[in-house]
């Protein structure tokens, strides 16, 4: 294992695995599986993002909470990559629960462009999470690596720090 991007800070350890931008979590040999063959060792941990109900839970319980408290409720729609698809199930749920009017959109990715943690449609057809029960009518876009990257910028110009740019800020 090596140190790298924001896990460095903290001081974590994680094992680089060659795989495609978004494997299946039912691949027997994909990331997803060697990471739960790992954290059944002692020393490993594995959170389990794919299939752990806490993934979407926190998200409900912390993210909405904080887009509601910093926007004071005047939240007219929510949209999020679709990867493990926990904080857009999460968050969505919070927020349609206290703004029922709120519009739900997720991002998916264009097929062979890189967009790290996003998903194509085709491979959300892998993911558990229902997801699928808040989109608001169909309400889906796909996003190429470009407007990923650009978009991570204008947010990040606006002080929110996310997004694909974050992986240049900091030192590999």
């Amino acid at each position: 294992p090596k140190k790298a991007g924001l896990f460095k800070s903290g001081g974590a350890l994680y094992l680089f695995v060659e795989s495609p931008i978004c494997p299946g979590p039912r691949d027997p040999d994909g990331p997803i599986n060697i990471a739960k063959r790992q954290g059944e060792n002692d020393r490993w941990l594995n959170l389990g993002q794919y299939d752990n109900p806490l993934n979407p839970k926190a998200h409900q319980e912390i993210t909405g909470p904080q887009i509601e408290a910093q926007l004071g409720g005047k939240v007219d729609f929510f949209s999020a990559g679709l990867g493990t698809t926990g904080t857009f199930t999460g968050t969505a749920q919070y927020l349609k629960s206290k703004i029922p009017s709120l519009i739900t959109v997720g991002a998916v990715r264009v097929p062979n462009n890189a967009v790290p943690g996003v998903r194509t449609i085709n491979q959300l057809a892998e993911i558990d999470f229902k997801w699928d029960k808040l989109i608001d009518k169909g309400y889906i876009f796909k996003i190429s690596t470009k407007e990923s990257y650009y978009n991570s910028w204008l947010m990040i110009r606006k002080g929110l720090l996310v997004g694909l740019v974050l992986d240049f800020l900091w030192p590999h």
